[in-house]
């Protein structure tokens, strides 16, 4: 399993002063007069967006075989509107123990039952976005859900494919609308390719996903959470090559809860009270780059990848690898985003599951989020506001 990254900025600050600013200037220069890598601190942020999904699963005996569909409307900073359909397949082995039965009307919820479940799951995924003027975006999207997302689209500027694995243990309890209790235990991965149509460059990633949720809800409206435990870590990192093959970057970004400061990467907890705004549930999103035309640069990526690979061989011992890609990404970019989200969902699901289980369900699931604060760290190693954030906002 692929090590966690964790680094942290070395200095402080919430403006950038004038060192770092000519710092960078410097380092863009130089970067390109080798045809480097040099547009990453200045690409469009996500405003906010909307992401909608329908999804039908069957469950006979011990196999379980489910698909997804769904569409998901971002708006970004430079007044562009990106547009991706995507589709999913998934089939594996699900078992259990119990019976559960769930109704969701969006605003009234009932539920009933409980079970132990286990499943492993095999899917397959696929996108394909464009990204169009705020004008276009509305007869666009409408023309996709009136058809069923299977209507004639517009050349996409990208695609992508990935498959991976899922493995999920958990416990539910059900007497909704006054109590349900969870505890779910999911690992996930996944190996894809990203192409940008326009410029030939693909990125090869692998995704990774953990989460523990424990919770206790209460209460007439439904899962009103009144104890609970939610850790989840969701990390990409990726490799792009452009038209010729050549590496020229290497990412991390992850998608973690944002409850407090403690949950803010060490080197943000002095300068990033901007990112904690608002109330209600939000999301951290963090994005690092490396620019890879450097060759000190590549050569530490390649090492940290062939180390991630033989982790468990070498029982763990990747750290001086891992502490010289850290030190490496330090001089990279460093994007830091926070997120207000709201999930609203309608369907249905019955199953019963002695070992062998039997069930059926539908759900319709609408997620959206609005960015709330978005900081960049600079050459010199401060943090200021994000300029290509805060341009349309």
């Amino acid at each position: 399993m692929i090590v966690v990254l964790v680094t942290a900025a070395a200095a402080y600050g919430a403006k950038p002063d004038i060192a770092g600013s000519v710092t960078r200037q410097f380092k863009r220069g130089l970067c390109v007069v080798r045809a480097g890598d040099c547009e990453r601190d200045r690409a469009p942020c996500v405003i906010s967006a909307k992401d909608r999904r329908s999804r039908e699963h069957i469950t006979i005996a011990f196999v379980h075989i489910d698909q997804e569909k769904g569409v998901i409307v971002e708006r970004l900073s430079n007044g562009m509107v990106r547009l991706t359909r995507t589709t999913r397949g998934g089939f594996g082995l699900e078992g259990g123990l119990g019976w559960n039965l769930e109704l969701d009307f969006g605003k009234v919820a009932f539920g009933v039952g409980g079970e132990l479940r286990a499943a492993a799951m095999a899917s397959a995924r696929a996108g394909a976005s464009v990204e169009v003027p705020a004008a276009q975006a509305k007869v666009q999207l409408e023309r996709w859900l009136a058809d069923g997302l299977k209507g004639p689209r517009p050349k996409p500027s990208t695609v992508y494919n990935e498959g991976g694995i899922d493995v999920t243990i958990g416990a539910t309890g059900t007497i909704d609308p006054v109590a349900k209790a969870d505890l779910v235990l999911k690992v996930d991965g996944a190996l894809g390719v990203r192409k940008n149509v326009e410029t030939g460059h693909r990125t090869f990633y692998y995704k990774r996903g953990r989460a523990l949720d424990a919770a206790l809800g209460v209460g007439p409206e439904g899962m009103r959470e009144v104890a609970g435990l939610d850790r989840r870590d969701n990390t990409i990192y990726g490799i792009e090559v452009d038209a010729h093959n050549r590496p020229v970057d290497f990412s991390v970004s992850s998608l973690t809860p944002l409850r407090d400061a403690s949950d803010l990467p060490l080197g943000l907890r002095g300068s990033g009270a901007s990112l904690l705004k608002g109330d209600g549930e939000r999301v951290l999103a963090t994005e690092r780059h490396l620019d890879l035309t450097v060759a000190e640069n590549l050569d530490v990526a390649k090492r940290f990848l062939a180390a991630a690979a033989l982790e468990r061989a070498t029982f763990g011992r990747v750290k001086p690898v891992v502490d010289d890609l850290a030190r490496r990404l330090d001089t990279g970019t460093f994007d830091a985003r926070s997120y207000a989200v709201a999930s609203h969902d309608k369907g249905f699901s019955g199953d019963v599951a002695v070992g062998a289980k039997f069930g059926a369900g539908m759900k319709q699931t609408e997620n959206v989020s609005r960015l709330l604060g978005a900081l960049q760290r600079d050459a010199s190693g401060q943090w200021a506001d994000s300029s290509f954030c805060r341009t349309q906002r």
